[in-house]
């Protein structure tokens, strides 16, 4: 076969298993009411295979997902700026002991990650952590409930704001 179409080859088998993921990411009842636009999915599977990455990356992002401890360094990273808030370093008002506020979005059919861990997250986190758990939606909230993700953002953004001096 000429180069071109072993090229051929990768692209699409990039696109099959970007398409494969994406399809694990939302939740079966999103996959069942958009069955007769498969385009959506496989127009942003196109797009993350055009990226340039080559395949020991990829199979490094699957891994680093799976192993990615999320909650524990966000903790860890909370309770460091606690700690220089009580030391008199400078925080941001309206945040409770110099940290932040975070806000956790989790879909409840989510099946990369639990939505358990989304709760196990804001545990961790402590306050001023909210978490909104978006129903019936997989992993890619953005993608599932595009409205409700922005107006989710949107009214966290004006509630932190609403605390800026």
């Amino acid at each position: 076969s000429s180069s071109g179409s072993g090229s051929e080859d990768c692209q699409t088998a990039l696109v099959e298993a970007a398409e494969a993921f994406l399809k694990q990411s939302v939740a079966p009842s999103w996959l069942s009411a958009n069955a007769a636009r498969p385009q959506l999915l496989h127009k942003a599977a196109q797009r993350f295979a055009s990226a340039p990455r080559d395949a020991a990356t990829i199979a490094a992002q699957a891994e680093a997902a799976v192993a990615f401890a999320g909650g524990e360094r966000l903790s860890n990273l909370r309770t460091a700026a606690r700690t220089r808030a009580n030391m008199g370093a400078e925080t941001v008002p309206g945040t409770t002991g110099g940290v932040s506020p975070m806000l956790v979005l989790h879909g409840s059919d989510d099946g990369l990650y639990p939505p358990e861990e989304a709760a196990r997250l804001v545990e961790l986190c402590g306050p001023p952590c909210e978490h909104t758990l978006f129903p019936g939606c997989g992993h890619l909230l953005f993608v599932e409930e595009p409205k409700l993700f922005v107006k989710t953002v949107s009214d966290f953004l004006a509630r932190v704001e609403a605390r800026l001096p």
